[in-house]
């Protein structure tokens, strides 16, 4: 696979990771507040965890995606940092 490939690849796997983690993240912090004491179990905790878990895992693969933008970009970074 082509280098120009790679790279739209990772970019649109970024926006889309990104876009997953500002959804969850907002709903989260929207919707689901209730703290620790509330002691409610039922179908809202488990959205709220359910949420957190997808949020969580696509954290992970942000960073990875992240990382290997940075890679493939790493001659322009060495580039740009020369000047």
């Amino acid at each position: 696979m082509k280098k120009k490939d790679l790279l739209w690849y990772t970019s649109i796997g970024m926006f889309a990771l990104f876009t997953i983690l500002s959804l969850t993240g907002l709903f989260n912090w929207l919707f689901f507040t209730g703290g620790h004491g509330s002691g409610s179990q039922g179908t809202a905790s488990s959205i709220r965890h359910f949420f957190c878990d997808i949020h969580g895992w696509a954290g992970f693969l942000f960073i990875i995606l992240v990382a290997a933008h940075i890679y493939l970009h790493w001659d322009y970074i060495k580039a740009r940092l020369k000047k």
